[in-house]
């Protein structure tokens, strides 16, 4: 399915059920959970001795820090980035199970969700790792240049590990739709996405471009908000962390059914499998 046209089905299948907002809300409501009780073992770990304001004084400037506190910070956000991590692959699956039964049947439910988030949370995690372990592994080779004092030849190699680390981007980032479409492995999942990209890359890069253009007005709301009410440094903080979660909500689903109706229609068309990828300017 071309670009616009899924846009439009994804766009009208979500206005229709909003059951698609529920495992990215799960997602959420975990996470909130997750960060109370590491708030609390935090504030267990400094002892009530440094809930004083001349306690939290001595604490930001580190003068007194106890070795629990430091231990209790680095494990507690280790383990909720970890956790988040898992919780964004099961709700990304159950997302990705029910628009590929909304694209081919019309209809979906939670149950489909459940099923997708048990079957492909495992895989998906593995694409976000071997994805963030690519982007880390060229941003370090890329910054290479800089340690040794060659700054423009830093710059060049940065400039190329961008260009680098977006096409690895464009080839796989509809890996999650294919690991839950074929039920395949990782490889056969990431090479889904690269013939995909292969036959459809005009409509890979139409949609960068609109989720970039998206973003970039809620971007400028964002900024226009704070700055009509005036908000200081922390409610403004405060602010951007409640205003960017809502919006992750609500459009992330919106984002994954829409890639999932393009990757559907092209994994089931019968010439997909058959039919090389169109000749440059054909």
């Amino acid at each position: 399915m071309d670009l616009l046209p899924a846009l439009a089905r994804a766009f009208e299948d979500y206005r229709r059920n909003l059951q698609f907002i529920i495992p990215h809300l799960i997602k959420y409501l975990i996470s909130l959970v997750a960060v109370a009780l590491l708030a609390l073992g935090l504030i267990a770990s400094i002892g009530p001795t440094l809930l004083t304001p001349e306690g939290l004084e001595r604490l930001f400037l580190g003068q007194e820090i106890p070795f629990g506190a430091i231990f209790a910070i680095i494990f507690g956000l280790l383990a909720f980035v970890l956790l988040y991590a898992l919780l964004d692959a099961a709700a990304r699956g159950a997302v990705i199970a029910m628009a590929r039964e909304s694209s081919l049947t019309g209809i979906t439910s939670l149950a489909t969700g459940l099923m997708g988030a048990r079957q492909f949370w495992l895989s998906i995690f593995a694409y976000n790792l071997f994805l963030t372990v690519a982007v880390f592994g060229i941003a370090i080779f890329a910054l290479v240049p800089l340690f040794l004092g060659g700054y423009g030849a830093a710059f060049i190699a940065l400039f190329f590990a961008m260009i680098l680390m977006a096409v690895l981007y464009a080839f796989t980032f509809s890996t999650p739709q294919f690991l839950v479409i074929t039920e395949g492995s990782l490889l056969e999942g990431m090479k889904g996405a690269v013939d995909f990209f292969r036959r459809r890359y005009h409509s890979i890069l139409g949609y960068g471009a609109v989720a970039a253009l998206l973003y970039t007005f809620l971007l400028t709301v964002l900024q226009a908000s704070i700055t009509l009410q005036g908000l200081e440094e922390w409610s403004a903080q405060i602010f951007q962390y409640v205003y960017w979660a809502l919006m992750d909500l609500i459009l992330a689903p919106y984002f994954e059914m829409v890639k999932t109706y393009m990757a559907v229609r092209e994994a089931t068309s019968p010439s997909a499998a058959s039919s090389p990828p169109p000749p440059p300017g054909g």
